[in-house]
C-alpha cells in the first residue's frame, strides 16, 4: 500500500514535469524512461482527433503528449486534407500510424468512400484498428505492410515512438528492434480494389516517400490526386519535388503547415 501511494505520488510529479519541463529532452526522458514504469495503465488514452473523431493515443509518444496538452499536431494539414475530399472519394494514407489522418478523412468520405491505410508495424496497426472501431468506421482498409516500389520483404526499424518507425534511420526516437515486414505497392492494392478514382494521397513514411510513390505511378497517372507528403530534410525534399516535377506536379504552400510537410498538385500545362 505504501509503495502504491509512492508510485502515485511520483506519477503526479512525472505528469507535472511533462507539462512544465524546460526542454524537449527533459520531457522525452520522462516519457520514455519514467512515466511508463510509474503509470503504465495511463499510457494509452482516447482523445479527440484534430479534424473530427477520436483516436487511441499514447502519452509516452509525441503525438499523444501533444494532443493531451492541446498542441497543434498538424491541424492545418488535417483540415486541408479533409477539405480536398467529398463523400464517395477514395484516399490513400501511407504511414497511417494510429489514425490521425485516416479517422477524420474516413468520416469525411462517408460510407460510400474508402480510405486505403498502410501501417507496417503490427502493434501500431492494432491501435489504428482500435481508433477506427471507436468511430464506427468500416470504410478504412488497414493494410499491415510497408509501401515501396515492388512487392517483397523489407527490414523496418521499430522505433520507441511509433510515429518514427520506418525503413531509414531517424534520430528523433531510439530504435527498439528491427523486423522483416512485407512490402507492397500502392498500385497493386489499388488495382485489387478495382482502380477507384483517388483524389488525395498522404505519404508520410519516414524518408521513403519517393519509394512509395514509385509504387503508385499507375494510380498517379490515372487519377492525378493531390499529394500531401513529408520531406524532413533538404535532400529528401529535393528528391521528392524532382520526382513529382517530372510528372507535372508543382509544390504549393498552404498557410500554417509545418515546414516538413508539402502539398503537390498536378498542373497540365
Amino acid at each position: 500500500m505504501v509503495l502504491r501511494r509512492l508510485e502515485l505520488a511520483l506519477g503526479q510529479v512525472a505528469r507535472w514535469w511533462l507539462v512544465h519541463a524546460p526542454t524537449a529532452r527533459g520531457r522525452s526522458f520522462i516519457m520514455r524512461a519514467v512515466f511508463p514504469r510509474l503509470c503504465p495503465e495511463a499510457a494509452d488514452f482516447t482523445v479527440a482527433a484534430p479534424g473530427g473523431g477520436r483516436i487511441r493515443a499514447r502519452l509516452t509518444e509525441s503525438t499523444g503528449w501533444e494532443l493531451l496538452h492541446g498542441r497543434d499536431v498538424e491541424r492545418a494539414e488535417i483540415d486541408w486534407a479533409v477539405e480536398q475530399v467529398q463523400p464517395g472519394d477514395t484516399v490513400v494514407d501511407a504511414g497511417a500510424n494510429v489514425g490521425l489522418f485516416s479517422v477524420p478523412i474516413g468520416l469525411a468520405v462517408g460510407h460510400t468512400g474508402r480510405v486505403m491505410a498502410f501501417e507496417p508495424v503490427a502493434e501500431t496497426a492494432l491501435r489504428l484498428r482500435n481508433s477506427l472501431t471507436l468511430n464506427g468506421l468500416a470504410n478504412v482498409d488497414v493494410h499491415e505492410a510497408a509501401v515501396g516500389e515492388a512487392e517483397g520483404n523489407v527490414e523496418v526499424r521499430i522505433a520507441q515512438d511509433s510515429a518514427y518507425s520506418g525503413l531509414g534511420e531517424d534520430d528523433r526516437s531510439p530504435t527498439v528492434t528491427r523486423r522483416s515486414i512485407p512490402m507492397v505497392t500502392i498500385d497493386d492494392e489499388w488495382s485489387r480494389l478495382g482502380k477507384p478514382r483517388v483524389t488525395l494521397m498522404k505519404v508520410d513514411v519516414e524518408g521513403a516517400e519517393v519509394r512509395a510513390l514509385c509504387g503508385a505511378q499507375e494510380l498517379i497517372e490515372a487519377c492525378r490526386p493531390a499529394i500531401l507528403a513529408e520531406a524532413a530534410g533538404e535532400r529528401e525534399y529535393a528528391a521528392l519535388a524532382g520526382w513529382l516535377e517530372e510528372r507535372r506536379y508543382r509544390v504549393v504552400t498552404p498557410p500554417a503547415f509545418r515546414p516538413y510537410n508539402h502539398v503537390f498538385e498536378f498542373h497540365d500545362g
